[in-house]
């Protein structure tokens, strides 16, 4: 990912910044990326980019290579929606992937490269405008393997463009919702709003979680499933569930008292509690690297059909695998 990590704020250091854009690369599965200030070379601190990369080198098994995803709730992105109407459909599909993101599901992007590869339970289209045919093929398909799709749209059906109305039709009416008003736009401009002072205040509850996780229940309506991964986290800790290897992968992402410009270093969140399902686990441990530590062995206990580790710190953020 080429992204720059510090522009000659003399109010933080080069250091902290070059950690903090490394690990956000590393949760995201992109490779990291240093040049100084914002140029194509040089480095904004050579001793700690090697100090990061032989550390990611370490554990490069566990953040690189052949991935997967499993989750049951797939997000999907339009490019042909983001081409044409993106003014509508960016804020919808980013609000739908930061709720999920906020409330710590476990969800997957959905392109029309993989859309009749998908293999969860629930698919949402967040604003689509447009569909193409080979997209429509997919989504027939999708729903004879028993996927219910969830079309949300920022305005009524009848105002949506005609080649979106067209391709309705051509889809099983009982596998399918239209919902509307858009609940990603609505729940990204409350995000832009009031997310940072949410963080930099160190809130561990919200509005924001509360309409995020108000959604996310409703969600069962359309169809029920056990979550593999459950996370017991404020808003400002993000996580991202993936198999690497086929070995089922979380990422925690610590935003908590993180302030552009000013503090980069998170505020730590303590006594976190994470559950896997029995179906994925029947082992009572998990292995736990915080970023730029080194791996520790957590020892859980189950409860019910889940399996359960107390955490009792994340710091910037961590990594956890199951062997």
């Amino acid at each position: 990912m080429l992204s720059y990590s510090w522009d000659g704020n003399t109010r933080v250091e080069p250091a902290l910044a070059m950690r903090l854009l490394f690990l956000t690369q590393l949760f995201a599965g992109t490779n990291s990326w240093d040049a100084a200030t914002h140029i194509m070379s040089g480095s904004n601190n050579k001793t700690e980019r090697s100090k990061i990369f032989k550390w990611i080198a370490t554990h490069q098994d566990h953040f690189y290579g052949p991935s997967q995803q499993k989750a049951m709730l797939g997000i999907y992105f339009s490019p042909k929606t983001r081409n044409y109407f993106a003014d509508e459909f960016i804020p919808s599909f980013m609000g739908m992937v930061l709720m999920a993101l906020h409330t710590h599901q476990e969800f997957q992007i959905v392109t029309p490269g993989d859309l009749d590869q998908f293999n969860g339970a629930l698919l949402i289209l967040p604003n689509i405008k447009m569909l193409t045919s080979p997209e429509i093929s997919a989504l027939q398909h999708l729903q004879q393997k028993n996927v219910f799709l969830l079309f949300t749209q920022d305005s009524t059906p009848d105002q949506a463009p005609t080649n979106w109305r067209t391709a309705l039709k051509a889809l099983n009416k009982a596998m399918f919702k239209i919902e509307s008003p858009c609940k990603g736009k609505h729940y990204f401009q409350m995000a832009f709003k009031n997310f940072n002072k949410i963080v930099q205040k160190k809130e561990t509850s919200s509005d924001l979680q509360s309409f995020a996780l108000k959604f996310m229940d409703k969600l069962d309506q359309y169809k029920k499933w056990q979550p593999t991964v459950k996370l017991s986290a404020p808003v400002s800790l993000a996580m991202r569930a993936y198999y690497q290897q086929g070995k089922l992968h979380i990422a925690l992402l610590n935003f908590t008292g993180i302030k552009g410009g000013q503090n980069l270093v998170s505020f730590p969140v303590r006594n976190l509690k994470l559950e896997i399902t029995l179906n994925v686990t029947k082992s009572n441990k998990i292995n736990f690297l915080n970023y730029l530590g080194d791996v520790e062995v957590l020892t859980g206990k189950q409860n019910g059909a889940y399996m359960r580790w107390e955490i009792p710190q994340i710091s910037n953020g961590a990594f956890l695998w199951l062997d």
